[in-house]
């Protein structure tokens, strides 16, 4: 296919437009960024400033990597429809897309191949790409906005079930928080996977069944001895079905108890299937995604810092001094005097006696303190906080309370409402305060679709790398049949010559000498294309052997970080949220506030 630019529009102004308007279908198709597409356009104004030419738009974004030869024809043949379908006779014609828009002109719905999933894919606006009246009619711009829909969860789910989506879709209070974080692309729906039987668990008085999430986590608070069963199941077999995002339900394969008695640090399950067990003393916990924990006692007299060292995974942690970071914390449980300047994670619930400062902490418990400064707190629980919250960011799926106390210049998302005496002040940063909303969660599934995405990459990087190398295989096969047919002509001619008897012999033998280079540089350049060929066969021969050892390891470790996301989606849609802010003396008047609610259609 010609270029359009080349083929209707010879003049630089109509180049320009058409330029924009190529540079829109790329970043609508999501081929290129808004950015990527200005770049090329404020280069290709460069070339036709110093009159070097004229280059399209497609081509250098071709030749800097950005789009295929394929996308480009994708796009050039989108290009011409629209040109077309606007009747353009003349190349000097200004070339714009006038299509009234659809009312999901400003989402996709995307479905994955296995109907357990529904991804929402926010199409771009037109990009302003120069800032140029004349390439960018601002007022068109504005009565096209008009006509769009605003983008909320009833929109999305309008367009999910035009799909025929109806089952597993996610909240309105997720998908309201994707839409206010502006991500272009999130998870809508999933699917559920069923279980044929349940697990019930025992950590001394608490007893209860796995599968109700609704009060996890849970820690014991009396510690059990190695060897001790935690949890356990009728049989060892269990039957797993899926329901997918179209309410159809089917059956995944026999599985065994690992789907249910998920095993986390210091458990694993018996010889019969049947128990999780316990190898080490500790306290026993149950998380939020129903793994199985025992957290051992760790007690640090002093300070936890570099000369303490590393603390043990998953620990029941009591530090008398300051938990500093030394070294990131992956705990059961924590409590401490002071946690300044840490990276910290936990299962359990955080207690610090005075303050935590110029930390990031991740929890499925709650968090208590006396004053948070200048932190980053994510928990799937509560926070309370005695005296302040002082430039700080909180993102919680409980309860910010600080109802004896001030915030000042923070951010607090709170899926249970905020307490507090004053928010906000007059000489500071303004606060914002989002209660109702799914925040957290909706980082939380983003960060698990992350580590599926990792772990997908790393096996789909193999298998492309074993395609190439095939095909290059293929090519080189191909290669030496190709010498060796000239080979096989040289040979022939040479042997045709040899027998020759009316030719000069010295001649002859001149002619003869240099199809006899000809065939050695033939046979030197098929074995060297030989020994190319026989390492590529041994480079594919270990490349075929990692997927066959890595692909049931990953294919494990996605279903697992899936397994995870389904769990912390019912956990989130167990507890009703609870919109509401109490401010008990000031609420500064420069504090934004927004309240997320459930929307109907």
């Amino acid at each position: 296919m010609k270029t359009i630019e080349n083929n209707i529009a010879p003049s630089l102004d109509a180049i320009r437009k058409n330029s924009l308007l190529f540079g829109y279908i790329a970043v609508k198709k999501g081929y290129a960024t808004s950015e990527q597409v200005k770049d090329a356009l404020l280069k290709q104004e460069s070339i036709f400033r110093t009159k070097q030419g004229k280059k399209m738009v497609g081509d250098m974004l071709v030749e800097s990597g950005i789009l295929t030869k394929d996308q480009q024809q994708i796009i050039l043949k989108e290009q011409l429809a629209l040109i077309a379908q606007k009747g353009s006779k003349s190349g000097d014609k200004v070339v714009e897309e006038k299509k009234e828009p659809e009312e999901n002109q400003a989402i996709n719905v995307t479905l994955s191949e296995d109907k357990m999933e529904a991804w929402i894919k926010i199409l771009p606006s037109p990009p302003d790409l120069n800032g140029s009246e004349d390439l960018n009619n601002q007022e068109e711009k504005s009565l096209e906005k008009k006509k769009q829909k605003p983008i909320t969860p009833i929109l999305i789910k309008s367009e999910l079930r035009k799909k025929g989506v109806v089952n597993g879709i996610l909240s309105d209070a997720i998908l309201q928080s994707h839409i206010d974080r502006k991500d272009d692309l999130f998870l809508a729906a999933v699917g559920e996977y069923k279980c044929s039987q349940g697990a019930e668990y025992q950590f001394g008085d608490i007893v209860g069944n796995i599968g109700d999430s609704v009060n996890l986590p849970t820690v014991s608070d009396s510690t059990i001895k190695r060897d001790k069963t935690l949890a356990q199941v009728k049989s060892a077999n269990i039957e797993i079905k899926l329901i997918d995002i179209f309410g159809k339900i089917s059956q995944l394969k026999d599985g065994d108890s690992s789907f249910l008695l998920r095993c986390g640090c210091w458990v694993a399950l018996s010889e019969d299937g049947l128990r999780a067990i316990s190898v080490q003393s500790g306290y026993p916990g149950l998380s939020i995604e129903s793994k199985l924990y025992i957290f051992p006692v760790v007690n640090v007299i002093a300070d936890a810092d570099i000369r303490f060292g590393q603390i043990d995974p998953y620990a029941s942690l009591n530090v008398s001094g300051v938990l500093t970071g030394a070294y990131p914390v992956n705990a059961g449980q924590i409590k401490a005097v002071e946690i300044r300047g840490a990276t910290v994670s936990s299962i359990g619930d955080i207690s610090v006696d005075v303050g935590i400062i110029g930390s990031k902490i991740k929890t499925q418990g709650s968090v208590r303190a006396k004053y948070i400064h200048n932190s980053r707190i994510e928990a799937f629980g509560d926070v309370f906080v005695e005296h302040e919250i002082i430039d700080s960011t909180i993102i919680i799926s409980g309860e910010c309370n600080v109802s004896a106390g001030r915030v000042v210049a923070s951010k607090i998302f709170a899926k249970m409402g905020v307490k507090a005496t004053r928010i906000g002040s007059n000489i500071t940063e303004p606060c914002y305060i989002n209660v109702g909303c799914e925040e957290h969660i909706a980082l939380k599934l983003i960060e698990i679709n992350r580590q599926i995405n990792k772990a997908q990459k790393e096996l789909d990087d193999l298998i492309l790398e074993k395609e190439v190398i095939s095909q290059s295989i293929k090519e080189l096969f191909k290669k030496m049949v190709k010498i060796k047919g000239s080979y096989d002509q040289i040979k022939s001619n040479f042997v045709k010559l040899s027998q020759e008897i009316n030719i000069d012999s010295q001649e002859k033998n001149v002619d003869l000498e240099v199809l006899k280079d000809e065939m050695d540089r033939a046979v030197e350049e098929l074995k060297a294309n030989n020994q190319q060929k026989r390492d590529l066969e041994i480079k594919l021969e270990k490349i075929e052997k990692s997927i066959v050892r890595l692909k049931p390891k990953i294919t494990q470790e996605i279903m697992e970080l899936k397994i995870d996301r389904g769990r912390f989606i019912r956990w989130a849609e167990s507890n009703e949220a609870n919109p509401e802010i109490k401010v008990f003396d000031r609420l500064s008047d420069e504090t934004i506030v927004k309240t997320t609610t459930n929307q109907h259609p």
